[in-house]
């Protein structure tokens, strides 16, 4: 039964709206209409009827009233069928929700300017749909959420300007579709969340203005979704995230809608352990990144595009998924704006082509001096060490010097200033 947003509708008490009230075999959506029929209660009292616990939902409380009287109301009703909003800006506590276990739907905390706690939920369990906590501008802690262990689909916790804390999803184990945590600007950190340990959807983490780093995601191996992290200013690690295996769509670390994306972000070593993602690799504006490790290890045939684009400081992207990505890709690569070495896919193919050399497992069997040099340059090996050719590269990986010989005299005085690449073959 639905009936909604009919401003001048007040009379609703007909006799089979009455009878379904009494005893509902579906849904109940009553809200936004005139006074008289704008929520169950006022048409069941018109009805004279009492309201039972509405089997299948669904509640909407938009005043501190509605909350107040909800037990008289519906009776004790404890584990709530379908969904239930709660949204007004005078609500200013739930105690009238206090012994609440179990929502079967989704549970929607929005646009409460008044509502300082949550404090009157610590009966609840689950939520058997998703959580929305969005919009609450006095809101500076979840607390009151301590026994909540169980979120059936997605979790959003965004646009509550004074959160500071997640404290109250301590024991929270569960989320079955996204988690995503956006524009809270007073967010301090997420350390609240270290019992997580199951993402079923993806994890987005944008504007969150003060956070720097994810700490509190530690037991979370994987996502089936995306990873998204945007426009965070005061993010300088992604360390929390170490625990992560695979990534089940997008690696996106950037902007949204051109903001300011990642300006303090330094590492994704807290990555080392992906070896999966089933989408893109998009990494760009996060202004002192320098270096892509911490992407190495992800299958280059999981990647289905790579976008690494306006990173100013980004010049080291020859990390292994990388490189195999650029000798076998399968979509489309965009390599732009960034440092040297990593301003275009030439010059990231250029560096690939020297990590490739395995290294020696005695480092001292070689050595090389002077360094740097202006006219000669020395090459000396021992423990068995027998040197066949030699060949020095620019950074464009072009062969500039060719040495089968005399490997103790070689002559680079004719070579410009700059720096160069050595590749020695041993017998070894």
């Amino acid at each position: 039964l639905t009936i909604r947003n009919n401003s001048m509708l007040s009379t609703c008490d007909l006799q089979n709206i009455c009878f379904f009230l009494a005893s509902p075999l579906g849904k109940v959506q009553i809200y936004d209409n005139a006074a008289g029929c704008n929520n169950p209660v006022q048409i069941a009292n018109n009805c004279n009827i009492s309201l039972p616990c509405l089997p299948f939902g669904d509640y909407y409380l938009h005043s501190q009233n509605d909350i107040d009287m909800f037990q008289t109301n519906y009776g004790l009703c404890t584990e709530i069928g379908g969904d239930m909003l709660i949204n007004g800006a005078y609500i200013s506590n739930l105690q009238g929700i206090r012994f609440i276990t179990s929502i079967d739907g989704t549970l929607r905390l929005t646009d409460n300017e008044n509502l300082t706690t949550l404090e009157d939920l610590d009966e609840l369990t689950s939520v058997g749909g998703s959580f929305r906590i969005t919009n609450n501008d006095k809101l500076n802690n979840l607390s009151g959420l301590e026994n909540l262990t169980y979120i059936g689909e997605a979790c959003v916790i965004g646009g509550n300007d004074e959160l500071q804390y997640l404290q109250g999803l301590d024991s929270l184990t569960y989320v079955g579709k996204s988690l995503s945590i956006s524009s809270n600007s007073d967010l301090i950190n997420i350390q609240n969340l270290a019992n997580l340990e199951t993402i079923e959807g993806g994890f987005s983490f944008i504007r969150n203005s003060k956070v720097t780093n994810l700490e509190g995601l530690e037991k979370v191996t994987y996502l089936d979704g995306e990873l998204i992290i945007y426009d965070n200013f005061s993010l300088r690690s992604l360390i929390g995230l170490e625990g992560l295996t695979r990534i089940g769509g997008n690696l996106e670390i950037g902007y949204d809608y051109q903001d300011f994306g990642n300006p303090k972000l330094n590492t994704l070593k807290a990555l080392s352990n992906v070896t999966e993602i089933d989408g893109n690799i998009e990494i760009y504006f996060n202004d002192l990144l320098n270096s892509l490790d911490g992407l190495d290890n992800i299958d280059s045939q999981t990647i289905e595009n790579l976008i690494i684009e306006n990173n100013s400081h980004l010049k080291s992207c020859e990390v292994k998924s990388v490189c195999d990505y650029l000798a076998d890709p399968t979509g489309n690569i965009v390599i732009q704006d960034n440092d040297y070495g990593c301003n275009n896919e030439q010059q990231v193919q250029a560096w690939c082509n020297y990590v490739a050399i395995p290294e020696l497992e005695d480092e001292s069997a070689i050595t090389i001096y002077p360094n740097p040099a202006q006219n000669e340059l020395s090459i000396r090996t021992s423990n068995g060490e027998i040197i066949s050719v030699l060949k020095i590269y620019n950074q464009l990986g072009q062969v500039v010097l060719t040495v089968f010989d005399d490997f103790q005299n070689v002559d680079v005085s004719t070579l410009k200033n700059g720096i160069y690449i050595i590749e020695i073959e041993t017998n070894h």
